[in-house]
């Protein structure tokens, strides 16, 4: 086994985990999501009136007047961010649809409805406020070690990534810098060698300079031309080793 399948062994083991370790952090966001939804229809939800649904969506209400897709009202829970604390919910907004129509009792509905639910929120503004914060800052804790242990686990993986990639490139630049050089058999692919030059048709490639600074390599080309079915070579020197890179990992080679 070699060194990066030992990594990407690894790898998949951190992955695993961290499949593991993110469910247990969105079941923490979801709780806290659906303990903040209870208390908007706890004190939202008591309307009744057939023509009007609620749909309770994180931090607001959309209300909506029978089977219109636009809502007529939007009720958001203001927040605002805390340094040492995170965020603290410290306002209820509402947002209606401005429209002009003739007097009619669906318009009157509507008005009553919008009455209804600034009502409650003006007299129950700051029971409403004090209580989402303590949902929040109950599971706010959880939250946070929870995704501490996703964001060391992305670490670590991220990590490893780059390990694996670094030995890959290493391991192809090994072949590149070999007698027999890099061969293209089916298909002959293109690289672009500076800003504004490509060399097409590549069947076998090899580096034969590294600059001294190592961001650079001189590639021997050998190239394939369909129009007059034959090979030629041509030396081009200075190439950024970034592009090399960029074209290995293109071509599926690292």
């Amino acid at each position: 086994m070699t060194r990066v399948d030992l990594i990407n062994e690894k790898i998949n083991q951190l992955q695993a985990e961290l499949d593991v370790a993110q469910k247990a952090y969105n079941n923490v966001r979801n709780q806290e999501k659906a303990e903040f939804n209870a208390v908007l229809e706890k004190y939202f939800g008591g309307y009744e009136n057939e023509n009007i649904t609620m749909d309770f969506d994180y931090q607001g209400i959309c209300v909506r007047y029978k089977e219109d897709r636009y809502s007529i009202l939007t009720i958001h829970i203001k927040d605002s961010w805390r340094k040492t604390e995170g965020t603290e919910y410290v306002g209820i907004e509402l947002a209606h649809s401005s429209n002009r129509s003739d007097v009619s009792s669906d318009w009157v509905e509507q008005l009553e409805a919008m009455a209804y639910f600034a009502k409650v929120a003006q007299d129950f503004k700051d029971d409403i406020l004090a209580e989402v914060n303590d949902s929040h800052d109950k599971n706010r804790s959880k939250a946070s070690e929870a995704y501490k242990v996703v964001f060391e686990l992305e670490r670590q993986i991220k990590e490893l990534n780059s390990q694996a990639f670094n030995l890959k490139v290493e391991n192809m630049l090994d072949v590149l810098q070999s007698e027999e050089g890099l061969v293209f058999e089916d298909k002959y692919p293109t690289m672009q060698v500076k800003f504004n030059d490509s060399v097409y048709g590549i069947a076998k490639m090899k580096v034969v300079k590294t600059s001294a600074s190592g961001e650079s390599v001189d590639i021997d080309f050998t190239t394939y031309s369909t129009y007059n079915n034959s090979f030629r070579t041509q030396n081009i020197t200075r190439v950024k080793k970034d592009r090399l890179i960029n074209f290995l990992n293109e071509v599926n080679f690292i």
